[in-house]
């Protein structure tokens, strides 16, 4: 509570104020408040009109209070919604079959991979390249995709070339790509190749046998940060750090072809495969907040929120031919980051939790792991002596 005294007829007005969670807000204020009282002390004006300043400098302090706290009550609010620690999901429109509520079918954490496949740095078959140089931070396949078969494509970047496995772990055979830095792959549901060269900026798209399609040159405006590029309804996006799409190219006609950049072509989330953007908002070590946007009708469909303690990170990797989702999380855990992935059917309620036992990365990567259209969770994992394929849920 805050109140003014005014210690004898003639002496200084004090500021009293007794506790509250907006104290420090309050301090500058207060200082500006108690030199200009002590001005007002020693001064021989008319006291109406100071008096009046007086309070028009408490309606300020109020009203500053109020923004100062504003934005901590909002984010905060989801974990207040529910006392619950599972998710607790608010579907906008039930009533459409598209989004009918199904019951949730409980699934086993796995903590172990049904496939655990080692891939040794090298450049023979079934290897991949690995570079180091004076100390610095090695060289080596920063991205991978999966395709509608289920095998996973890993960018040899070393080596030029793009490695593909079975979904078993088996290798299959490279398509050798001489002269492109392979800096990220995606794969759209014709099992059509799209790399990116950062180096040229440029993104390539190839077909199952490795042919050149098409290619495009991109504006360095829209590739500010690290992410990865992916395919969804027929056009490819650009996610960045903050967890938002650009739209970089549309596939219409079969090839590449610019987007209009008359028109906005950012999005706050990541486009799935089955017309929906989902946006996530993070608050560190508490928790996060899920939107799904129906990207047609641009009607928000599914708000839901989820209390996790230690969360650090939260992303958006992808959906199921079920209709799952699937949010991969970073959690710290006695010092140590524990790599998580959160499934969730189309009624926004938890299904189950898989648990990724290794994440030692020793390069950096344009994902961690991802996911099939079958639902299996896929992690190509560039460690300092050896890489590995694991998948869980096979």
């Amino acid at each position: 509570m805050l109140s003014w005294r005014k210690q004898g007829r003639r002496g200084k007005y004090k500021m009293i104020y007794n506790g509250g969670i907006f104290r420090r807000s309050l301090t500058i204020v207060e200082k500006c408040v108690k030199g200009y009282l002590k001005w007002l002390s020693e001064s021989r004006l008319n006291r109406k009109i100071p008096l009046l300043i007086i309070v028009l400098l408490m309606i300020t302090c109020a009203w500053s209070v109020w923004v100062h706290s504003a934005k901590h009550r909002v984010a905060l609010s989801f974990l207040e919604a529910s006392p619950s620690a599972e998710a607790s999901p608010k579907r906008i429109r039930p009533a459409a079959p598209r989004f009918a509520r199904i019951p949730a079918v409980p699934r086993t954490t796995t903590q172990e991979a049904s496939v655990h496949k080692v891939v040794k740095y090298g450049q023979g078959e079934g290897e991949v390249g690995l570079r180091r140089e004076n100390g610095e931070t090695p060289t080596g396949p920063e991205s991978y995709s999966v395709d509608a078969n289920g095998n996973v494509l890993v960018a040899d970047l070393v080596n030029h070339r793009i490695v593909i496995y079975s979904k078993d772990g088996t290798y299959l055979r490279n398509i050798n790509l001489a002269g492109i830095e392979i800096n990220d792959i995606a794969v759209d549901q014709k099992s059509r190749v799209y790399v990116f060269d950062q180096i040229k900026l440029t993104l390539y798209q190839y077909d199952a046998q490795g042919a050149l399609q098409s290619s495009l040159k991109l504006n360095p405006a829209d590739i500010t940060t690290r992410g990865y590029f992916h395919v969804a309804n027929g056009a490819i996006y650009f996610a960045d750090a903050a967890n938002s799409d650009v739209l970089i190219a549309n596939l219409e006609s079969g090839s590449l072809t610019a987007a209009d950049t008359s028109i906005k072509r950012t999005s706050n989330g990541v486009h799935g495969t089955r017309g929906s953007i989902y946006s996530i908002n993070l608050v560190k070590d508490q928790g996060f907040a899920v939107q799904e946007l129906d990207q047609a009708r641009q009607q928000t469909i599914l708000k839901m929120n989820i209390p996790l303690e230690g969360v650090v990170a939260a992303t958006f990797i992808g959906e199921d031919q079920d209709q799952r989702f699937y949010i991969q999380t970073e959690r710290l855990v006695e010092k140590s980051v524990v790599l998580e992935v959160l499934t969730f059917n189309v009624a926004g309620e938890k299904e189950g939790t898989t648990t990724i036992p290794e994440n030692d990365y020793a390069i950096w990567t344009t994902k961690l792991v991802t996911v099939m259209p079958c639902g299996t969770i896929v992690q190509f994992l560039p460690q300092q002596d050896q890489a590995k394929l694991n998948v869980f849920g096979q």
